[in-house]
């Protein structure tokens, strides 16, 4: 994913660079193997059905086509305006991430 460091954003800017960091992120676990590996790595899921993961990849697909959750996502927007150190919104951006990816799928674990 490209740096963010010495960008200015505005509310656009903001709402695109957190679509398409999403949408990178999700890319990244749409096999079984990636995706397996990441509930393992980052929650501690194992031993997860083909029924199951065939589901979370549904789920994964409508994350990436649905609009950029404000709500979910106002801190981060607020920070990538106002914060001059955006490697720090940067990090703060992919937590953010991580919590509503793992939200999308957590009801099929």
């Amino acid at each position: 994913m490209q740096k963010i460091k010495d960008q200015v954003f505005n509310i656009n800017d903001a709402t695109s660079f957190v679509k398409q960091l999403r949408n990178y992120e999700i890319k990244k676990i749409l096999s079984e193997a990636s995706l397996r590996a990441y509930l393992s790595e980052r929650y501690q899921i194992e031993n997860l059905s083909k029924v199951k993961t065939t589901f979370m990849w549904k789920s994964l697909k409508e994350l990436q086509i649905a609009p950029v959750n404000w709500v979910h996502y106002s801190p981060i927007m607020l920070t990538l305006q106002e914060d001059p150190d955006h490697e720090a919104a940067m990090e703060y951006c992919l937590t953010i991430v991580h919590d509503e990816i793992f939200a999308s799928i957590k009801h099929l674990i």
